[in-house]
């Protein structure tokens, strides 16, 4: 998906159970958002997974997430920023994960590459959001930032996954996300 007009998918209104994987997102402002906004009620909804794409030139939201516990792994994140620059965004923008009010993301191995904010802290209210991030591999890329004490939820607890070792993360995606592959 690339080059839509606004989010390229919204996951809201209490969806729950959402797995999105071996996808391509690309030359976009706002890829992903879970939860529209900061007064969202379902806030007990929104478990979501992520994994095996390419988030490729996109500026932000790779996903944005409030509330929901949300896995994120095996993906891979390359020119975070390029697309907004291009567009005349501002250059400051070009995040991975945003991290808003009560998000709880588990993050494993993916691989960030040529990206200066792997994370990015936009909980505005007094429910902090947190991200908890083990075996992530990072190429000419800023650190990722992690805030995991409120991450005490495990992927493992609800669903079976096998891993790579996130070295190994780039050339799968690039081989094996997108439609036709």
């Amino acid at each position: 998906m690339r080059k839509h007009g606004d989010g390229l998918i919204d996951i809201v209104n209490g969806a729950n159970y959402v797995t999105i994987s071996n996808s391509r997102f690309e030359q976009h402002n706002k890829s992903i958002t879970i939860s529209g906004n900061d007064n969202d009620t379902n806030t007990d909804k929104y478990k979501v997974t992520i994994h095996d794409c390419w988030f490729r030139g996109t500026t932000q939201r790779n996903p944005r997430v409030r509330f929901g516990m949300v896995h994120l792994y095996k993906n891979y994140y390359s020119d975070m920023g390029k697309y907004g620059r291009d567009m005349g965004y501002s250059s400051s923008l070009g995040y991975a994960i945003g991290v808003g009010v009560s998000a709880k993301i588990y993050s494993e191995n993916n691989y960030f590459e040529n990206l200066r904010h792997p994370t990015s802290f936009i909980d505005t209210t007094s429910k902090p959001g947190y991200i908890r991030d083990s075996g992530s591999y990072f190429v000419n890329s800023g650190s990722m930032t992690t805030r995991a004490s409120g991450v005490t939820w495990k992927p493992s607890d609800y669903y079976s996954y096998t891993l790579r070792n996130a070295s190994q993360v780039r050339s799968h995606v690039i081989n094996n996300a997108g439609a036709g592959k």
